[in-house]
């Protein structure tokens, strides 16, 4: 991501390794996963929950998110309203629609990675 866009602050949120992870990396931890998106410009959401983490009411206009984490059929990282809210791109119809929770919920895409 540094590669395309000035990056000027980092946030991170988890609700068991935040502060670890953000003295370790010299990055601010949030308190709250809304705190740590709001206001944000690009939102990374890697996690292993079944459960969305992400709310749509949340998201500004603009933002770009990157959810790699929900990648089992019955798992979730984006709540009804962000997958309403957003234009969703993968890098395989096929894969992201056997693989992907969120991509299941959402049942459709946008557009797919040109690699495909």
């Amino acid at each position: 991501m540094r590669l395309v866009r000035d990056i000027k602050e980092v946030r991170v949120w988890s609700p068991r390794n935040a502060a670890r992870f953000a003295a370790d990396h010299n990055v601010t931890a949030a308190a709250t996963a809304e705190d740590c998106v709001r206001g944000a410009d690009i939102v990374c959401v890697v996690t292993g929950s079944d459960t969305p983490v992400l709310e749509g009411e949340w998201l500004s206009p603009g933002m770009h998110v990157n959810a790699v984490g929900a990648n089992r059929p019955t798992w979730r990282e984006l709540d009804d309203e962000c997958l309403r809210r957003s234009k969703i791109y993968v890098e395989s119809r096929e894969a992201a629609f056997k693989e992907s929770g969120d991509v299941i919920a959402a049942g459709s895409v946008f557009a797919r990675s040109a690699k495909s």
